[in-house]
């Protein structure tokens, strides 16, 4: 999904880091601090999860914009947001115009 979801942004114009879990996403954003503007996170990944990592990712760079996705439905995932809940969510599988309007509108593009 990673690899997909890279290749369809990079062909959309977008620069794409990429990491195969949450600690080496940390480190990918730490090298790069002011030049991400929005990370795409699976809610689960290996040697910490999205919500994790995104919580310590905010640490340092509190302005990053977030697009959680998973295969879980949204009201699963984050529960205690009701139905006033506005966290940024791609729901698994997705199209490929899909993904790309939701990174725009996560970037505060209108869909």
């Amino acid at each position: 999904m990673r690899t997909l979801a890279k290749r369809i942004l990079s062909q959309k114009g977008y620069r794409v880091f990429e990491a195969s879990d949450g600690a080496i996403a940390l480190r990918v954003a730490a090298a790069h601090v002011g030049e991400i503007d929005l990370v795409l996170t699976d809610v689960a990944m290996p040697n910490l999860g999205g919500r994790g990592m995104v919580e310590e990712l905010l640490e340092l760079s509190p302005e990053i914009r977030v697009l959680f996705m998973s295969g879980y439905p949204k009201e699963e995932i984050f529960p205690d947001k009701g139905s006033a809940n506005r966290t940024p969510y791609l729901q698994k599988p997705f199209t490929g115009e899909t993904l790309f309007s939701e990174v725009r509108a996560a970037l505060g593009y209108v869909k």
